[in-house]
């Protein structure tokens, strides 16, 4: 695990926190089949908008702009069997925006998620944008990456 924080104790400045791990069993393999969760890393979750109703507004506590970045890299003989689709999300006045981003290349796959909240405060109107943002977080979460080993040439 590297480890780095940029401006923690500065509020005039931008705090950035950047880790890179490697993470040797995220996966389950079951005969010639791999199946990949890419984990996303945030401190909010589709839990906190679970209620259909909300009578009070939704207080962040500060603007978040998250990006987590994941490359997976696989041997020679496997191929891409399904990959989620990219998807990008944007509440009406632009101020919560969340989008998902794959890259496919020949033995890796770049993975990309965005979670962008420019206001510390959301009406309770806003609740509703918020939650099905976060339910399409939570659903590409969900959904895993499948590899399959490539026919053999014999």
């Amino acid at each position: 695990l590297n480890m780095e924080s940029k401006n923690p104790d500065d509020p005039s400045q931008e705090f950035q926190h950047e880790f890179e791990l490697e993470i040797n069993d995220a996966f389950a393999i079951a005969k010639d089949t791999v199946f990949i969760k890419p984990l996303y890393l945030s401190e909010f979750s589709y839990a906190s908008f679970i209620d259909s109703n909300r009578n009070y507004p939704v207080n962040i506590n500060y603007p978040v702009n998250e990006t987590s970045y994941f490359q997976i890299n696989f041997p020679d003989e496997y191929q891409i069997a399904f990959l989620p689709g990219s998807l990008k999300l944007i509440n009406q006045d632009g101020t919560a925006e969340y989008q998902f981003l794959t890259e496919e290349k020949t033995t890796n796959l770049q993975v990309i998620q965005k979670l962008n909240l420019k206001k510390q405060v959301y009406s309770e109107t806003e609740y509703l944008e918020l939650q099905e943002i976060f339910r399409n977080v939570n659903n590409k979460n969900l959904q895993e990456i499948l590899l399959v080993k490539k026919p053999s040439m014999e």
